[in-house]
């Protein structure tokens, strides 16, 4: 449904464009990104919110209005930290400023926080996966 190319982008959803912010929910959709040459993995980060001024912009099944926590997963464990309803899917996801890295990747964002753990810390992820 999109497609982009290029070495860096911005990546919008359809949610309506309004100071309240509105998800889309249940949207099944694939967005490409073609594999430039010379690189091996591509970056992801949320963009500041400066209409709302929010550090935080992204959100998907979180509160909008306040700051809240991400989660990732797939919903395997038994956990409150999981995606089971609306989420982002970035293929073997991990932070890259994270020191020691995290031995595991996670394929699913959600909640209020852009990341590839669970926290409030909004963090660049990475992916490799083609």
């Amino acid at each position: 449904l999109q497609y982009y190319t290029g070495i860096s982008g911005r990546v919008r959803s359809f949610n309506f464009n309004t100071v309240t912010g509105r998800q889309l929910s249940n949207q099944d959709y694939s967005i490409c990104i073609r594999a430039e040459r010379n690189f091996c993995s591509i970056q992801y980060n949320a963009c500041p919110d400066t209409e709302n001024n929010r550090s935080r912009s992204f959100t998907i099944s979180g509160n909008s209005n306040n700051p809240t926590g991400s989660m990732v997963g797939g919903g395997t464990q038994v956990t409150q930290n999981t995606c089971i309803n609306d989420w982002l899917l970035i293929g073997c996801m991990r932070s890259v400023d994270r020191i020691p890295p995290l031995a595991a990747c996670e394929d699913r964002v959600c909640g209020g926080t852009f990341s590839a753990e669970v926290g409030t810390i909004q963090r660049t992820v990475q992916s490799s996966v083609r």
